[in-house]
């Protein structure tokens, strides 16, 4: 289950999410539409720790996500963006 709990976050000064709070069950399928700019991006990047939330808590299976390790965030959540980055690096690194 993931968990959003009056979540504020944004880019800087500018606030993108306010007050969002949002529950998600273990097997539910949801989808997440809007305008462009309405935040559905930012939406994953604070579930995913990309961002971190000014204000609210994030929960993972009843757990504050900020107290997991990435490993232990990793087994239970994954994104494939549209976009990937171009990153310039070699099969060593």
């Amino acid at each position: 289950m993931i968990r959003l709990e009056k979540i504020q976050c944004g880019y800087g000064p500018k606030i993108v999410l306010d007050g969002i709070t949002l529950e998600i069950k273990k097997g539910e399928f949801v989808g997440i539409i809007g305008p462009n700019g309405s935040g559905k991006t930012t939406v994953l990047r604070a579930i995913t720790r990309l961002i971190k939330p000014v204000r609210g808590k994030i929960f993972l299976d009843d757990r504050d996500i900020y107290s997991l390790n990435h490993q232990e965030i990793a087994q239970q959540i994954a994104v494939v963006s549209q976009n990937l980055p171009v990153i310039t690096m070699t099969v060593k690194e």
